[in-house]
């Protein structure tokens, strides 16, 4: 299996992201059963402003199925994963509000041909401004950023026995951040729709080594001899959290960007989970990816899993 060198750097960086305290595309279910709860001092905070903190964690073992995912259709596999989420939330005067989440998810992919690596490794940040016209509206100011801390490899068994490796991502290599500020219509326990007026898109590359290692002009946009793309355009962001009966949750999060001169970006997580017990639960997820920038190919992936899940 490759081991990912210089794992200090990456280390200190996700520390850099918990402490951040921000959110992002994040599927994991919040089961009040199994969240803590970290009070906060009294002291500092005033009577009129209310501060909450939760802390997830999971680990499951997960089969997966792809449909045009990283070039090979045949990488069906089996993966152990786990989850990391925190997440915040800041209101005062009941009408300004600030919420923020990290979403931390890394995992082993073994191939039925015995080659393993490092495959998920999503660290997905969110926060969220917003100032409450009335039950249902509100004015929001938004950012989500996606990146991963170890290298991404596509492993590719040869004839003679060996193995091919390229190099498909690394290190803030892609670091993907959208900004946005509009109108969000919000739903009580159902979830949100944001609509971003202004918009913009930052596209930045860590390590400019990629070029040479894949051989490609262009990385998610970024054109070779460049660290980053700055892109304005729309964007909207669907998000539903809805409770179907007493131990099933429907998460889905839907992000679009529109560039002017280009299609529509689209990244989509939906979710449903199963509660089993106390302390397991059984998910299906799909994740689908489009960026014409990156491929003209949709990329899907289906993941089943039954996990032990635990709340530190």
């Amino acid at each position: 299996m490759h081991r990912p060198r210089n794992t200090l750097i990456p280390g200190l960086f996700f520390f850099f992201l918990f402490l951040s305290s921000l959110n992002a595309q994040d599927l994991n279910w919040d089961d009040s059963l199994h969240t803590l709860i970290l009070k906060t001092p009294r002291r500092g905070f005033r009577s009129h402003l209310k501060y909450k903190s939760e802390l997830d964690y999971s680990v499951n073992i997960a089969g997966d199925y792809f449909v045009n995912y990283l070039k090979n259709d045949n990488a069906s596999q089996i993966s152990f994963n786990h989850s990391l989420k925190y997440k915040i939330s800041l209101s005062g005067n009941s009408f300004i509000h600030f919420t923020g989440n990290l979403a931390h998810n890394l995992g082993i992919q073994c191939y039925f041909d015995s080659i393993c690596k490092v495959g998920t490794d999503e660290n997905t940040l969110t926060s969220e401004l917003a100032l409450d016209v009335n039950r249902f509206l509100q004015f929001s100011v938004i950012s989500v950023l996606n990146t991963r801390i170890f290298n991404d490899w596509e492993i590719v068994p040869l004839a003679n026995g060996g193995i091919s490796r390229t190099l498909n991502a690394s290190f803030l290599t892609p670091l993907i951040c959208t900004f946005s500020g509009g109108l969000g219509l919000k739903i009580p326990e159902f979830g949100s729709l944001d609509l971003g007026v202004a918009s913009a898109k930052l596209t930045y590359l860590h390590d400019r080594s990629v070029f040479d290692r894949t051989g490609l002009l262009s990385f998610y946009g970024v054109p070779k001899g460049k660290h980053s793309l700055f892109e304005y355009g729309l964007n909207m962001q669907l998000i539903i959290n809805r409770l179907i009966g007493k131990h099933m949750q429907w998460n889905c999060d839907l992000l679009l960007f529109k560039k002017n001169d280009s299609p529509v970006d689209v990244s989509l997580k939906n979710l449903f989970a199963y509660r089993i017990s106390r302390y397991f639960k059984t998910s299906l997820q799909t994740q689908l990816f489009y960026d014409e920038k990156v491929s003209r190919q949709v990329r899907l992936e289906n993941l089943l899993s039954l996990g032990f899940d635990f709340h530190l």
